[in-house]
């Protein structure tokens, strides 16, 4: 099975530097990987056209309000995928469980493959309330929703941002199984989880020894050429 990469740029690229990241990506990603790159909603058209990923974007609103953008806009627009539930918006501008549930719904109306971020802080893991966490998320976020292989999930510790933690192979492992369970026992559906959480050149290496993780959630990594390079160059 293709590994899937996510490419995340949030708000990092000035358009020079969108013009030069498009004339060089076609020759980083390898064929043998599904990827996938959510740019800033301005820059989407320019990421239209005959590359060799796939259309995302880093959140969508099932509403009207200004200045959002709506999962039938999105679909319009050639976007594939969706990022939901990412911690910066649960963290910083208190995205609700119910938001991020309506929007999995909008998305999936839209043929819009919802990836949705699940994970833990630092005080919940210290707690030992990962799984406890993590199984509510599912619960609270799906909903009312026919969960089905149309809907990627994503592992990403909310603490690997505290002085850039870099979490075990053991721990990693361990989640991921915790949530493919999760998934396994409650929907009978066997979803793509990924990890997410610094993701560098140098833990490449650690991912490498995880079988059970299905790609990555690359963030800042992302929008260097160079450092892309070097990642998809490392990734077994």
């Amino acid at each position: 099975m293709k590994k899937t990469i996510v490419l995340n740029h949030k708000s990092n690229l000035t358009f020079p530097e969108v013009q030069n990241y498009l004339l060089d990506i076609n020759d980083i990603i390898r064929t043998d990987i599904n990827c996938i790159i959510c740019p800033s909603n301005v820059y989407i058209p320019y990421f239209k056209g005959k590359y060799n990923f796939s259309l995302g974007v880093q959140n969508l609103n099932n509403s009207s309000l200004n200045g959002e953008v709506t999962g039938k806009v999105l679909k319009s627009l050639g976007v594939k995928y969706a990022l939901l539930g990412h911690h910066d918006r649960t963290n910083y501008l208190h995205e609700t469980k119910e938001e991020i549930n309506k929007k999995i719904k909008d998305a999936l109306d839209n043929c819009i493959t919802p990836i949705v971020i699940l994970g833990e802080t630092y005080y919940q893991k210290e707690l030992k309330k990962t799984g406890e966490i993590i199984g509510k998320q599912i619960k609270d976020y799906f909903k009312d929703i026919e969960v089905g292989k149309d809907i990627i999930l994503v592992y990403e510790p909310n603490w690997t941002f505290k002085d850039k933690q870099i979490p075990s192979k053991e721990y990693v492992t361990e989640v991921v199984d915790l949530i493919k369970n999760i998934i396994k026992r409650k929907y009978h559906e066997n979803l793509k989880v990924l990890y997410g959480g610094n993701i560098t050149p140098n833990i490449i290496p650690i991912i490498n020894k995880i079988p059970n993780i299905d790609g990555l959630l690359i963030g800042k990594s992302s929008t260097s050429l160079k450092t892309l390079k070097q990642i998809f160059e490392t990734l077994e």
